[in-house]
C-alpha cells in the first residue's frame, strides 16, 4: 500500500493579521492531486488540524470538504489523529459521518466502532488506537495515538495502566505496548502520532537568525524514539519542517506544516511511504506561498519590494528611520498587501542613560521605549492596550 503522510494543517491560522485559509485551500487541493497522481491508498493526518480548539465555520468546511475529496468514493482510506490545537470532542463530532467513508479520526483512547465494507480500501479490524486495513492481499497495522498530554492519558479508557506520576516517557511506551498487542504479527505495521521526539530539531529564531535546537531526553513531553520498535513506519505531527529521525531500521518522519507559518519554517513536504517495498521519499508542495525578511534603507523600499514574487509574504524592516514619513507607511500598506509587518529601525538608542530606570514608572518606560524604536509617540489607545495587559500578567 501507498501512505501520503501529512500533518500540522493549522486551518484558519492567520501571519500577523493575514489569514491563510485560501492558501491552505489551495494547498489542501495540491494535497488530492498528488494522491491521484501517486495511487495513494491511505492519508494519514497527524494531527494540528486546526489552528485554534474553536475552529470558525469555513475552516471546519474546508476540512470536511478536505476529507471527501480524498476519500474518492470511499476508495481510499484517511487516518486522523487530534494534536494538541485541537478540541478532541469537537474534532470527533463528525465520527459517525466519517465512519461512512472509510475516514478513521481519533481524537482519544475510545475503542474505535467497526467500520463497512466499502471501496478498494478496507478497515477490517479496529481496536483501541487500532486499525487493520486491507486492500487486496496485502495487510496493514495501524497503531493512532492522539496529543498525548498528560492529562489526556491519565483520563484515557483503557483500564490497569501501569502508568507512572512524573514519568511521561514510561507512560508512552505503556500506552503504545498497549495499542501494539493488538497487531496481528507478520504483516507491515504503522503508527500515526502527535508528539515531541529526541533527536528532532526545532527551528527558532534567535537574534533575527534561523538555528536548530535539538529535542533531547529532559525535555517536557519529549520521548525516545525507542518506544517505536519494530515498527515499519512512524507518521509524526507537531515539529513544522520535514525531517527523519534515524533510529534502528525504523523510518520515523515528521512531515512539517503544509504551509510556512514562521519565517524560519523550512519548505513544506508530504512524505510517501510504500508499505510493500518499505521505501519513502518527500514530494514539495508548490501551492504554500513564502515568508521573507526584506531589510531596507528608506530610499531602497520600492525598488526592493517590486522585486519580490507576489505569493511572498514580507516582513519589512526599515532603517534609519528618524525622519521617514507616515505617507511612505500609507503608501505601502496601500501597495503592498503581501507587507505582514512594517519595523521601523531608529538608529537613536533608548533615552534612558540620563534617568535611571528605577526611577521612571511603567508608562514611561514604554512611551521611551515606543519612541525609540518608531520614532513617533505611542497612541492613547495603545498605550491603554499596553498597561492593561501589565495589568492583567500582574494579577495572573
Amino acid at each position: 500500500m501507498k501512505v501520503l503522510h501529512t500533518g500540522d494543517l493549522h486551518l484558519g491560522a492567520k501571519s500577523e493579521s493575514v489569514l491563510r485559509l485560501e492558501e491552505q485551500r489551495q494547498t489542501l487541493l495540491e494535497i488530492c492531486e498528488i494522491c491521484d497522481k501517486e495511487s495513494i491508498d491511505v492519508v494519514a493526518i497527524a494531527g494540528d488540524i486546526f489552528h485554534t480548539s474553536t475552529p470558525s465555520a469555513e475552516a471546519e468546511d474546508l476540512f470536511y470538504d478536505f476529507l471527501e475529496k480524498l476519500t474518492i468514493n470511499n476508495n481510499r482510506a484517511v487516518l486522523v489523529v487530534a494534536g494538541n490545537h485541537d478540541d478532541p470532542k469537537r474534532l470527533a463530532a463528525c465520527l459517525s459521518l466519517a465512519k461512512k467513508h472509510n475516514i478513521v479520526i481519533v481524537s482519544d483512547l475510545s475503542p474505535l466502532p467497526q467500520y463497512p465494507v466499502v471501496g478498494n480500501i478496507n478497515i477490517v479490524k479496529t481496536g483501541i488506537g487500532y486499525v487493520k486495513l486491507k486492500k487486496e492481499n496485502e495487510y496493514l497495522n495501524v497503531g493512532l495515538l492522539p496529543y498525548p498530554s498528560e492529562s489526556r492519558l491519565f483520563s484515557s479508557n483503557i483500564n490497569n495502566l501501569n502508568f507512572e506520576k512524573n514519568n511521561y516517557q514510561h507512560n508512552i511506551e505503556v500506552i503504545l505496548d498497549e495499542i501494539r498487542k493488538q497487531f496481528e504479527p507478520n504483516i507491515p505495521s504503522m503508527f500515526l502520532t502527535h508528539l515531541y521526539l529526541v533527536g528532532a530539531h526545532e527551528l527558532t529564531s534567535e537574534n533575527n537568525k534561523t538555528t536548530k535546537r535539538m529535542v533531547k531526553l529532559g525535555d517536557a513531553m519529549a520521548v525516545s524514539p525507542t518506544i517505536f520498535k519494530d515498527c515499519n513506519y512512524v507518521a509524526l505531527g507537531h515539529l513544522h519542517s520535514t525531517q527523519q529521525i534515524k533510529y534502528s531500521n525504523s523510518k520515523i518522519f515528521y512531515a512539517g506544516s503544509i504551509i510556512k507559518l514562521r519565517i524560519y519554517d523550512s519548505q513544506p513536504n508530504v512524505i510517501i511511504w510504500n508499505s510493500t517495498t518499505n521505501t519513502c521519499k518527500a514530494l514539495p508542495l508548490k501551492a504554500p506561498w513564502d515568508l521573507k525578511e526584506v531589510c531596507c534603507n528608506e530610499n531602497q523600499i520600492f525598488d526592493q519590494l517590486e522585486k519580490i514574487p507576489k505569493n511572498t509574504l514580507i516582513y519589512l524592516k526599515i532603517k534609519n528611520t528618524e525622519n521617514i514619513k507616515n505617507s511612505i507607511i500609507t503608501q505601502i500598506k496601500q501597495n503592498y498587501p503581501n507587507v505582514l509587518n512594517i519595523i521601523l529601525e531608529s538608529t537613536q538608542t533608548l533615552n534612558l542613560k540620563t534617568r535611571k530606570i528605577k526611577d521612571l514608572n511603567t508608562r514611561e518606560i514604554f512611551i521611551e521605549f515606543y519612541k525609540a524604536k518608531t520614532n513617533n509617540e505611542p497612541t492613547k489607545a495603545l498605550l491603554e492596550t499596553f498597561l492593561n495587559l501589565v495589568e492583567e500578567s500582574n494579577e495572573s
